[in-house]
């Protein structure tokens, strides 16, 4: 009697095991999508073109940026407005949070907004990038 051999454990199976060439693919595919996305905008205008370059432009513009020396500068500055951001919601969050568990009628007033908004989830992240 044969035992048939089990097929690996998942573990086994994991992100570093996969092909190179699924991953090419993959992000050729992103990038042919946003480009059929930026010619269908350019025929049917349905956002700014300044919002939606073409990915080529955005690829020539950061390979300048960075023979220029500028791109890190962008990408910091870029990362201390993310941080400032999550620390002033943070803490504008604990402070209220502090006041509407301690005041029964502030907490009155915050309760029925928040409670609006518990099922929308997390905000998208692409909202930070149009502020």
């Amino acid at each position: 009697m044969t035992v048939a051999a089990s097929p690996s454990p998942p573990s086994a199976r994991g992100f570093a095991r996969r092909p190179w060439s699924r991953r090419v693919v993959s992000l050729a595919g992103v990038l042919v999508l946003w480009q059929i996305t930026v010619w269908l905008n350019n025929v049917i205008g349905f956002m700014n073109p300044a919002l939606l370059p073409k990915p080529i432009g955005v690829i020539e513009a950061a390979s300048e940026q960075i023979a220029e020396g500028f791109l890190h500068l962008d990408i910091l500055y870029s990362l201390y407005r993310v941080i400032a951001g999550f620390v002033l919601g943070a803490s504008m969050a604990v402070v209220l949070g502090c006041v509407s568990g301690s005041v029964r009628t502030i907490e009155d007033f915050v309760d029925p907004v928040l409670e609006l908004l518990r099922p929308t989830g997390k905000p998208s992240p692409v909202t930070s990038y149009w502020s």
